[in-house]
């Protein structure tokens, strides 16, 4: 299998300007979308200037809502010796982001995904903090 992590876009607001510089196709995530974390993927840039906000490209459906709407994430922390997670909503998403300690992890190398488990190779350790995104 050859795989390739793609960078996510992070914006604080939905009034953040920039995202005419995102690439068509990426994820954009804006930190407070009407008070909740959204995430999308941009598919155009058509009509975008460096002045159009998150919203601007909202209206002109230049970003469409990824799948399930928002973006979901779950938090852990890690008991001695621990090596699978959980998450208790739908089946994750083949490439679920998952960082360790705010660390970005690979998938196939740190770790595996199974339908709503995380499973990573090497234990974690005591009060290690896990967050699964997707």
């Amino acid at each position: 299998m050859s795989y390739t992590r793609k960078p996510n876009y992070h914006f604080k607001t939905k009034l953040d300007t920039g995202i005419n510089k995102v690439p068509d196709g990426m994820v954009v995530i804006v930190e407070d979308y009407d008070g909740e974390k959204k995430g999308f993927i941009k598919n155009s840039s058509t009509g975008l200037t460096a002045s159009s906000t998150i919203q601007d490209a909202f209206t002109g459906l230049n970003i469409k809502v990824s799948t399930g709407g928002a973006i979901t994430s779950y938090r852990f922390t890690a008991t001695e010796g621990q090596t699978a997670f959980v998450t208790t909503g739908s089946t994750l998403s083949a490439d679920p982001l998952v960082y360790s300690n705010g660390v970005l992890q690979d998938l196939g190398i740190t770790y595996t995904v199974a339908s709503k488990t995380v499973t990573f190779i090497d234990a974690r350790t005591v009060n290690e903090k896990i967050v699964i995104v997707g």
